[in-house]
């Protein structure tokens, strides 16, 4: 039987003895209620009865509470399926209860990202460059090519961010899905690094996901030595990997790489500040008087205002890429 479960996007902080501080993630909604009743809460969990979380709550003042908690949009409502807007649906596929395993399962999976990512790409582009691979003709189609390497390739990229994330104590994620974005398929993940202060470490979970496409696109070019599968298949797959993973490293406003160069260098909503500089002609003035340095900050302003134009272009042509594997 399943029960009462509390919506997994809060966040719980102490105030003081008698007091918690409550946070809504998504909304950034804030409340501040009793330590016994953040408890009550925080035990629903869809696995316990929630009239048996505290014996001194009578079964009245719980049906009451489990009422304020629905208004209050304190308890999950169960739907998985969700709009994004036009063109944008999501569907939840994991809503973690962080435990310590899932710490240290993320830990290992990301230190062997790491550590495996670019020896595994380059041992793979060595192999296709050499050519030294036996040739497999089974007569794949493209549309097998995309499925074997964009489906893997997607949903490893979402965990690995994941997997980052979960690998700090302070690094929490809150759910995992599948979508469709502009019309087309993805993944998503949704994390809180919030308390991670590091700006490096920060800087890697956004590179998680870039880093699992280089290693599936080195997996996959490693099978064409055993002759295994078939080549086309395998080129194909890693081909895309790596389109993902060049594709999420450009400066643009939504993609990882936008992320990594922001917190690198510590600056926040750069696209919004790069647009605003290039249209405000007395700060350009005052920058190009400091040299070159000035200079290079408003070309670099012009280059990821430029990158923000290239989103939807690519978004056209995997449309027009897609509806070609139907012709």
């Amino acid at each position: 039987m399943d029960y009462s479960r509390k919506n997994h996007y809060l966040k719980f902080k102490s105030i003081d003895d008698d007091w918690v501080y409550i946070e809504d993630f998504l909304t950034g909604e804030t409340w501040e209620v009793r330590r016994e009743i953040a408890d009550f809460l925080r035990a629903l969990n869809g696995k316990t009865d929630p009239y048996k979380i505290n014996e001194e709550f009578s079964q009245e003042f719980v049906d009451e509470l489990l009422d304020d908690f629905d208004e209050e949009g304190w308890l999950y409502s169960g739907q998985r399926l969700m709009s994004g807007g036009i063109g944008t649906a999501l569907f939840t596929l994991w809503i973690p209860d962080v435990k310590i395993w899932h710490r240290i399962v993320a830990k290992i999976w990301n230190s062997l990202l790491m550590l495996l990512c670019l020896p595994v790409f380059i041992i793979g582009v060595s192999i296709l460059v050499r050519g030294n691979f036996p040739y497999v003709d089974h007569g794949t189609n493209l549309g097998l090519c995309y499925l074997v390497g964009l489906v893997p390739g997607l949903m490893l990229h979402e965990l690995s961010h994941a997997a980052a994330c979960l690998s700090d104590v302070r690094g929490n994620v809150f759910e995992f899905g599948i979508m469709i974005r502009y019309f087309l398929p993805g993944a998503y993940v949704v994390l809180d690094s919030e308390k991670i202060r590091n700006r490096f470490k920060k800087a890697q979970i956004f590179a998680a996901g870039i880093e699992m496409n280089l290693l599936l696109a080195g997996i996959f070019l490693i099978l064409l030595k055993f002759g295994w599968l078939d080549c086309t298949l395998l080129i194909y797959a890693a081909l895309l990997n790596g389109i993902l993973a060049a594709f999420n490293l450009a400066l643009i406003g939504p993609l990882d790489g936008m992320k990594i160069f922001s917190e690198l260098l510590g600056v926040e909503n750069i696209v919004d500040k790069a647009k605003k500089l290039i249209f405000d002609n007395e700060a350009k003035k005052i920058l190009r008087k400091r040299g070159i340095n000035g200079r290079a900050a408003i070309a670099s302003c012009y280059i990821i205002v430029g990158f923000q134009l290239l989103l939807p272009l690519v978004l056209i042509l995997n449309v027009i890429s897609i509806m070609g594997l139907f012709n």
